[in-house]
């Protein structure tokens, strides 16, 4: 009996910090197809890029004051770059 009390009371407990978790927010924050991401915070901002292979514009760049909800505000480049060879990756925001 004090085993099946504790299993219920375990399992109360965990159902209600999972519940709790996914109320919070839900992974990815950014949705697609976000390899290497890279993000800096200045002042009370966030700003994040990610690999965009092949795919044109390249690198597109997202900002969030939460780091939750993230709006797309436009891309780093919007043609390949003449000093690239074929297709390039993971950039870094500094």
């Amino acid at each position: 009996m004090k085993l099946t009390n504790l299993l219920v009371i375990f399992f109360l407990v965990a159902s209600l910090s999972i519940s709790q978790e996914s109320s919070f927010f839900n992974n990815p924050v950014i949705c697609g197809d976000m390899a290497d991401p890279s993000v800096i915070r200045v002042g009370d901002t966030y700003y994040a890029t990610a690999t965009s292979s092949e795919w044109a514009p390249f690198y597109p760049v997202f900002i969030s004051k939460d780091m939750v909800n993230w709006e797309q505000t436009g891309h780093i480049f919007d043609e390949q770059p003449e000093w690239t060879s074929t297709s390039f990756w993971a950039p870094e925001l500094y």
